[in-house]
């Protein structure tokens, strides 16, 4: 399995898409995981053998759309010590995976 998580605005001399297209040349069997900028990157990035496409601003927005939804309804607090009891509290962690 191979996960790229690194936006092509970070990559120097190189982009997710040589990446995955270079990737599946060398392994047809892996699996890879890769992150895109945009909508039609993404759908290049399937075409060229990738597993799964994730787009960093729509993963955010989901998160960030359920927090507002609770802050709106007056339960931010059980809300974040909800994710706080399920995942760790971010501030206290120092491992990039859980």
């Amino acid at each position: 399995m191979i996960v790229c998580t690194i936006q092509d605005d970070l990559l120097k001399g190189t982009s997710n898409i040589k990446i995955v297209e270079a990737l599946r040349h060398i392994n047809p069997e892996a699996i890879i995981i890769a992150n895109a900028l945009g909508l039609e990157e993404s759908r290049r990035l399937y075409e060229l053998g990738a597993d799964y496409v994730y787009l960093t601003r729509i993963e955010t927005a989901e998160a960030v759309t359920e927090a507002i939804e609770k802050a709106l309804s007056g339960e931010i607090t059980k809300h974040r010590a909800a994710q706080e009891a399920l995942k760790g509290k971010w501030h206290e962690r120092d491992e990039v995976f859980s």
